[in-house]
């Protein structure tokens, strides 16, 4: 705005440059849509983005003035902007600048601010560096990404020379499954033309396998310092032993008083004469009862010896314990060592 009148006079004073660019862009058309706020923001902006122009501060200028136009639009920022850039250095960014003020400004009805755009966009033409980006057919793999300065060229734009600003340039390639690649251009001359071909990538060392899982942690004590298991193989036949003996004992006891019950009927009831006489039924009553004693006595030392067994083998370890079945016997063998 301010700045456009110095450009295209350049004798005008800086004073007269100040005023100027304050009335251009108080002649800018309302913005029904422009958001109060933003607006006050993006002057406050353009004003301070005049005040570091006219101390040829451009490098600081121009984003203010950028800041500004962001916030609330307009074809006088954009003119200022431009000339802010030519100012700087900044060729390129100045002629894009100009051409979209141009276009601004004529939907705005301004056709001395699109004249005066159009000949700033004419004038530095002839003046711009110019980089073509082309790629050679050999690096056309598929998720090609060609990039300028961090910004992806477009295929559409390869092979193209496309205006940039003074200075260094990197141009970067990458692709799935290949290594990466970039170099740098300086390009300092007006009007020069530079080339930079993407070549062909190197395929990108295949990652190492994944590492495998790790175990899980296992902690591992000494022989002697694990815990037995308490009913161990001798300690569960010991209990049945114990228990077969005592049922054994019962069993015999039983068979003892049964017998006992048997002799004392045949007494009473089949032997009159104190006993010394017996009917036959009498005899072989006593014969029965005789036997069933006999039987009480053998199961009773039987059970009682097992009882004995089970509860050595509960109490007293052995380093084995293994049955034994035979045809016709079965027996345990104990081994261990005293």
């Amino acid at each position: 705005m301010g700045v456009r009148p110095r450009v295209l006079a350049s004798c005008a004073a800086p004073a007269f440059v100040m005023s100027v660019a304050q009335s251009v862009r108080a002649d800018e058309p309302p913005k029904a849509s422009a958001d109060a706020s933003n607006a006050a923001a993006a002057q406050a902006l353009f004003d301070e983005g005049v005040h570091l122009m006219e101390a040829g501060r451009f490098e600081e200028a121009c984003p203010k003035l950028a800041a500004s136009q962001k916030l609330d639009p307009g074809a006088g920022t954009l003119l200022d902007l431009g000339t802010c850039y030519e100012r700087n250095g900044q060729s390129a960014s100045a002629w894009a600048t100009f051409q979209e003020a141009e276009n601004a400004a004529r939907r705005a009805s301004h056709d001395d601010w699109a004249e005066r755009a159009h000949a700033h966009v004419v004038a530095l033409d002839p003046r711009l560096e110019r980089l073509v980006v082309a790629v050679d057919q050999r690096a056309l793999v598929p998720g090609l990404v060609v990039q300028r300065d961090g910004t992806p060229v477009e295929t559409s734009a390869w092979g193209l020379p496309i205006p940039v600003d003074p200075g260094r340039h990197e141009v970067r390639a990458s692709a799935p499954g290949k290594r990466d690649w970039s170099t740098t251009v300086e390009l300092r001359t007006e009007g020069a033309s530079s080339t930079v071909t993407v070549p062909a990538l190197e395929d990108a060392p295949a990652p190492p396998p994944p590492p495998p899982p790790s175990p899980a942690p296992v902690t591992s004590f000494p022989p002697e310092h694990l815990a037995p298991t308490f009913w161990t193989t001798q300690r569960v036949v010991g209990v049945a032993l114990a228990g077969a003996g005592v049922l054994g004992i019962a069993v015999g006891s039983g068979l003892g008083l049964a017998a006992r019950g048997k002799y004392q009927d045949a007494v009473d009831n089949d032997c009159p004469g104190q006993g010394t006489q017996c009917t036959a039924a009498g005899v072989q009553e006593g014969q029965d009862a005789h036997g069933m004693a006999t039987a009480s006595t053998i199961v009773f030392v039987a059970s009682a010896a097992t009882l004995a067994t089970g509860a050595v083998l509960f109490f007293v370890p052995f380093g084995e314990v293994a049955p034994v079945v035979a045809p016709g016997h079965a027996s345990l063998t104990l081994r261990g060592a005293w």
